[in-house]
């Protein structure tokens, strides 16, 4: 018997940790703020995404409790709005925020139908409204007449000014935030790529201006290259020239000598001639 009832109380316990996790106040903040996140970065149409953030915000004060996404979706087929916008704006309606929520607008509807205030505690009014799922199951007439004329129409009439206020107030703000959210990012983006473009021009500038060193580098290579082989050419030119020139001059100076050495023989003949 210890035994099961050690089993029991772990079970208790781990139920309630696991509903106080998912209750607690932290949660539920982050879970909203990463939707949000989400609703902003979403690609789609700016009025839709408005339309539908602010209608799901403004159904959070209906008192059809379980309905809340279907009368989303019946709203942004009708408006043409974002139902994942819906969905998120919805949220704010939680089990933290909704008896705040159902009390302040059953009041605001018996005030509206000039009925009395003090009829009902805060604690019967939320009670009544949990409960209300278990009355349309027992499909007790009487029960069910008593609870929309005691507190669903009180709250139909009472949820009114709250959910036109909250439809304009959220519009406006989720467009403006949407907008300027888009409008941060997109200079973010445009600045990061101009820093990039700039570093991608100044590194293509730093290559050509490298690729012409280096070509000029090869030219003037090239250009001492050249002008040592003209100089060589040159060199061997000239040497060929003064080996054609000195073979010139040895050839006319070999051809003088030998017409000296024809024309001396002759005049000695003519001197003998004349001691005759």
């Amino acid at each position: 018997m210890l035994g099961t009832n050690v089993k029991h109380r772990k079970k208790k316990g781990s139920l309630y940790k696991r509903a106080k996790e998912k209750l607690s106040l932290r949660k539920m903040v982050r879970g909203f703020l990463y939707n949000y996140w989400k609703l902003l970065r979403n690609p789609d149409d700016l009025q839709r995404l408005a339309r539908g953030f602010a209608f799901g915000f403004a159904v959070s004060f209906t008192p059809f409790i379980g309905f809340h996404v279907i009368l989303i979706l019946l709203f942004s087929l009708i408006f043409r709005a974002s139902f994942m916008a819906g969905v998120i704006g919805s949220l704010i309606g939680n089990p933290l925020t909704f008896p705040f929520i159902w009390i302040i607008v059953f009041w605001t509807g018996r005030h509206l139908l000039a009925e009395n205030m003090d009829a009902y505690s805060s604690q019967e009014i939320i009670n009544a409204l949990l409960h209300l799922k278990d009355v349309v199951l027992q499909q007790d007439a009487h029960a069910i007449k008593f609870a929309y004329e005691e507190f669903i129409y009180p709250m139909m009439i009472g949820c009114i000014p709250y959910f036109v206020a909250s439809y304009i107030i959220c519009y406006y703000l989720s467009y403006y935030m949407i907008e300027s959210y888009r409008k941060k990012r997109f200079e973010k983006i445009y600045k990061g790529a101009k820093v990039i473009v700039k570093k991608v021009v100044d590194e293509v500038v730093e290559d050509v201006v490298a690729v012409e060193k280096k070509i000029e580098h090869t030219f003037d290579v090239v250009e001492k290259k050249l002008e040592h082989t003209f100089d060589g050419v040159k060199k061997t030119t000239s040497s060929v020239k003064k080996k054609a020139a000195d073979k010139k001059k040895a050839k006319t100076s070999a051809a003088k000598t030998k017409k000296v050495a024809k024309k001396k023989p002759t005049v000695k003949k003519n001197k003998v001639s004349k001691t005759k």
